[in-house]
């Protein structure tokens, strides 16, 4: 009779001892805050407590992980052995900041840019979209608008987006507008603007700035405008 109740306490020892020596590796790419990785480390940590590591257990973590980190973007389960499993977390790519106050990634997906501490968001091309376009994601529309222009495009312009008929292009070292839609790039006048732009002297006055207006049918209007012109909202 003892002999039995020393065997099914020498069990428990050893299911309790097994689930307290799993060992859970967490390894991340393209999060770009340690403290980020942290709470997603204790996050994965805390759900796993005490439970083994059945597809079922993990099928639930991962989802709860997803839907309270918008910022993963995949999750990546390596079975090493069965008392060890090592998990990859992969994040979202930072790709344009937008208004100078969110970062746009993981496709349409608007973050606070101290998810990216670690990222130099100075290196992303920063775009000024519509306050009416800007909720948890961008307008599908704009994204789509913004991922089709090439990226050297954002090398030499600023881009503001009021509305698909109000777009407003500033050169970076220039000192014009350029005021379009959203078919700016097929039409084929911004190329010839360019070209006719390259070949004349430049406008150096600092109060009024040139602007081009490139959305009538068979032809460029050209007017002055204030500097201010670029910060605004809405335009005449």
């Amino acid at each position: 009779m003892m002999n039995k109740y020393i065997k099914k306490i020498l069990i428990l020892f050893l299911v309790v001892t097994s689930l307290a020596s799993k060992d859970i590796l967490i390894d991340t790419d393209h999060i770009y805050s340690n403290d980020l990785k942290n709470n997603i480390s204790s996050f994965i940590k805390d759900k796993l407590s005490g439970l083994d590591f059945s597809k079922k257990n993990l099928g639930f973590v991962c989802s709860d992980l997803k839907q309270k980190y918008k910022i993963i973007k995949k999750v990546e389960l390596d079975f090493i052995n069965p008392a060890c499993m090592k998990i990859k977390i992969l994040g979202a790519v930072p790709s344009y900041f937008v208004n100078d106050k969110f970062v746009l990634a993981n496709k349409k997906r608007l973050f606070e840019p101290g998810l990216f501490k670690d990222f130099d968001l100075k290196k992303l091309s920063a775009i000024k979209i519509g306050s009416c376009f800007i909720k948890e994601k961008l307008n599908k529309d704009v994204y789509c608008f913004v991922q089709n222009i090439p990226k050297k495009f954002f090398k030499k312009y600023d881009l503001n987006y009021v509305k698909n008929s109000k777009i407003l292009l500033k050169p970076k070292d220039l000192n014009y507008f350029v005021l379009t839609d959203n078919n700016f790039i097929k039409s084929g006048k911004f190329d010839y603007l360019e070209k006719v732009l390259s070949l004349r002297e430049v406008n150096k006055s600092v109060r009024r700035k040139e602007l081009f207006d490139l959305r009538y049918d068979n032809c460029i209007v050209a007017k002055f405008v204030d500097a201010d012109f670029w910060g605004r909202e809405q335009w005449e």
